[in-house]
């Protein structure tokens, strides 16, 4: 359980499991298999790469931002949620997710 916190991974997870946070900001350069967040408030997933599965489970206000478009199709599943924002930046390649973070603030 976590409040107003940043995680920042380094290197290519293969899953990244979040439960009962409230504000957190998770950034990543490539996933390779999922991100899930359970009971989350106020969230922001940026990934500046590969993204192939979010999962968002009871959360509310969360936002998922990444750069590339995934040819083989990104999947963005919310079970009970409320107000979740998707953004990709398509055709531009950010290989710095916080500055995902500040373009996405910026639209």
């Amino acid at each position: 359980s976590a409040r107003v916190t940043m995680v920042r991974c380094i290197g290519e997870p293969h899953r990244l499991i979040v439960s009962d946070c409230s504000g957190i900001t998770i950034m990543a350069d490539t996933v390779t298999r999922e991100i899930t967040c359970i009971r989350c408030d106020m969230c922001t997933i940026a990934v500046g790469g590969h993204l192939p599965f979010v999962s968002l489970d009871s959360c509310s206000e969360c936002a998922v931002v990444s750069s590339v478009v995934d040819p083989e199709g990104q999947v963005v599943e919310a079970v009970k949620c409320s107000g979740i924002n998707l953004r990709i930046f398509e055709n531009e390649l950010i290989a710095n997710p916080s500055a995902l973070l500040s373009r996405s603030s910026e639209a």
